[in-house]
């Protein structure tokens, strides 16, 4: 599996690893500070054990006597290490209450055993992509097997499926899109009222391809255009130039809650560009939005219309608001 997560997150984990480390250091310190106080004969093993290790190294360099150095040595180590560990019995303490203890004993809360990178490493990595991407969507349950058909109820358009046949194909094509990710330039816009699961399955589609080790970035479209807006006229936070390249830079962009922001001119601008450099970089983007597909290009315009009409396949949803079945159910 390839790893694509940003920047930001890497060095957060990075940043918690090196935390790892320099805890497990300081708690070995606290508890050799306490033993030597029951007893200085602690401290002066410890000091014996290090001044042994010594020994060797520079026997081995010199090349005097290597092998019969090796084994005193050995010999020594072994029998301070004994000592010790009666020492720590007869106060109360357990065997290893004076070695360094890290939260991963195989990489040594490094992240890489060697160049290969360390499953805690993975793991908290994805963890810290999944926490970040749920600072502003707050649906960290939201997967493809929590969404239930079975909720979408109401009236059938002519010609259409029902409400809950309409939402089997819908989940499907989210399914097919997680799977093709990355083969292709594949683009969704989830179109539809308010309550019929939009943000959900955009969720799941997130949270599917993070575990795949992608970045991706949510952002309600409002967020978004003030970013932008900040950089513009020199206002931006280190933190909102971050999140403003990442609208560029990561593997999925998803767009949630098109056409409820105050549209003006740097609005359509500020829509256009993002749409049409990232067709243009063969990235792709997800856009959820209230609005008929149609609207689009009365509350924007055409050059919108026509890259999302073209580019982007529509799925829509409608029926009762899910919520109020779930909320009865």
């Amino acid at each position: 599996m390839s790893i694509r997560y940003s920047k930001q997150i890497f060095k957060n984990v990075n940043d918690a690893f090196e935390q790892r480390r320099a805890e497990a250091v300081s708690r070995r310190s606290a508890h050799r500070a306490e033993a030597a106080q029951k007893n200085a004969r602690f401290a002066a093993i410890e000091r014996e054990l290090s001044q042994t290790a010594s020994g060797l190294i520079g026997a081995v360099a010199s090349g005097d006597n290597a092998k019969a150095a090796a084994e005193a040595a050995r010999e020594k180590s072994l029998a301070l290490q004994k000592e010790r560990r009666a020492l720590l019995l007869e106060y109360g303490y357990p065997e290893d209450y004076l070695d360094l203890k890290y939260t991963c004993e195989k990489c040594k809360d490094a992240g890489f055993t060697g160049s290969e990178m360390c499953s805690c490493y993975r793991r908290a990595l994805n963890e810290e992509a999944h926490k970040t991407f749920n600072l502003s969507v707050h649906m960290p349950n939201a997967t493809f097997e929590t969404f239930d058909t079975s909720l979408y109820t109401g009236e059938t358009p002519p010609n259409m499926p029902n409400p809950r046949e309409r939402s089997e194909l819908v989940l499907n094509a989210c399914r097919k899109f997680v799977h093709n990710f990355g083969k292709s330039g594949w683009n969704l816009i989830f179109t539809g009222k308010n309550g019929l699961g939009k943000t959900h399955l955009s969720s799941a589609i997130a949270h599917s391809l993070i575990d795949e080790g992608y970045d991706v970035v949510y952002e309600t479209a409002g967020v978004i255009f003030s970013l932008m807006e900040d950089m513009r006229f020199g206002r931006a936070t280190e933190e909102a130039e971050y999140r403003t390249e990442r609208l560029n830079e990561c593997d999925l962009l998803i767009i949630d809650d098109l056409g409820s922001e105050f549209t003006t001119q740097f609005v359509r601008s500020a829509l256009f560009s993002i749409i049409n450099g990232r067709l243009m970089n063969n990235k792709s983007m997800i856009i959820s939005t209230n609005l008929p597909i149609e609207a689009i290009s009365e509350l924007y315009d055409e050059r919108i219309y026509s890259r999302i009409a073209g580019n982007f396949t529509v799925l829509e949803l409608y029926g009762e608001d899910i919520r109020l079945a779930l909320k009865n159910k």
